[in-house]
């Protein structure tokens, strides 16, 4: 019966040690994704300002 008990106990240990990782990765997750969307945005601000001198770049008359 201790044996079963000691094995419960370290099931128990071993779950909450797992639950501990898991959450530990999903916040990483979460950042590398907040990350991620600030660096789209970034880029699609960027693409917009090199377009915006272009749209008029055709009246230009050499």
């Amino acid at each position: 019966m201790q044996q079963i008990n000691n094995i419960i106990i370290h099931s128990g240990a071993t779950f909450r040690l797992l639950l501990f990782q898991l959450n530990k990765v999903q916040a990483e997750l979460n950042g590398m994704e907040r990350e991620l969307a600030r660096n789209e945005k970034a880029l699609e601000n960027a693409g917009d300002a090199f377009q915006e001198p272009t749209k008029d770049s055709d009246k230009f008359q050499i």
